[in-house]
């Protein structure tokens, strides 16, 4: 269905200290900080805890877990249809047909899925969902599941982390990544929500994400 034009991987070990990811890339032993932890380090966490305060240490880390798992079956599925493999799929069976009848619609080339990328410029890595051609653009992809429908201004994180591979991609292989998308598969509705950024709107996550590598920065000097 879809042209793979897959890039070559690279040698990526992911390393788990005291239950943080970090990567060692090419068999250099300069360690990477995972793209996620970075963006969980650096934002800010007071309406995570409002929310946790309010529904219950038990409650959110039951909601937490639901959501992980049902975004790495969502990831998994989404990869084998990607690639052409033939399955059925069994759990989040919704989710899954809201964000691949996305790509059927607007997706013709790929580039990479559940694809590993690292920056020595950023000290950062990671995986990306997926890169590919999408409306004729070259874009970074991500897929997220929720159970009720977001703003864009309620996912700044979210194209934070996809401006962050479209760095890497340029970095790596040279490409220049035209727009970010991000695709939600909502509970109960049919069709997920697609937020496009063309590249004409980066300088604002840019600043940002600049906001956070100061962060990263003061707390490195701090620590010393």
């Amino acid at each position: 269905m879809f042209d793979l034009k897959l890039l070559p991987e690279h040698k990526i070990v992911q390393v788990n200290n005291d239950g943080k990811r970090h990567y060692e890339v090419d068999g250099e032993v300069v360690k990477f900080d995972s793209v996620t932890t970075f963006l969980g380090k650096y934002s800010d966490k007071e309406s995570l805890e409002l929310w946790r305060h309010n529904v219950g240490d038990a409650e959110a880390d039951r909601i937490a877990n639901e959501a992980r798992v049902r975004g790495n079956t969502i990831h998994g599925y989404l990869e084998q249809f990607v690639l052409g493999e033939q399955f059925e799929p069994l759990e989040c069976v919704n989710n899954y047909n809201a964000i691949k009848k996305c790509l059927v619609d607007n997706l013709s080339v790929v580039y990479g899925i559940e694809y590993k990328m690292y920056s020595k410029d950023m000290l950062l890595a990671g995986t990306t969902d997926l890169i590919g051609v999408y409306n004729g653009k070259l874009s970074i992809i991500d897929f997220k599941g929720s159970n009720k429908i977001k703003r864009l201004h309620y996912i700044d994180n979210y194209v934070i982390q996809t401006l962050i591979y479209a760095k890497m991609l340029k970095e790596l292989h040279g490409m220049d990544v035209e727009q970010l998308v991000i695709l939600i598969a909502v509970d109960g509705v049919e069709l997920a929500q697609e937020f496009v950024i063309p590249k004409s709107k980066f300088v604002y996550y840019e600043r940002e994400l600049g906001y956070k590598f100061k962060k990263r920065e003061k707390r490195k000097n701090d620590e010393q």
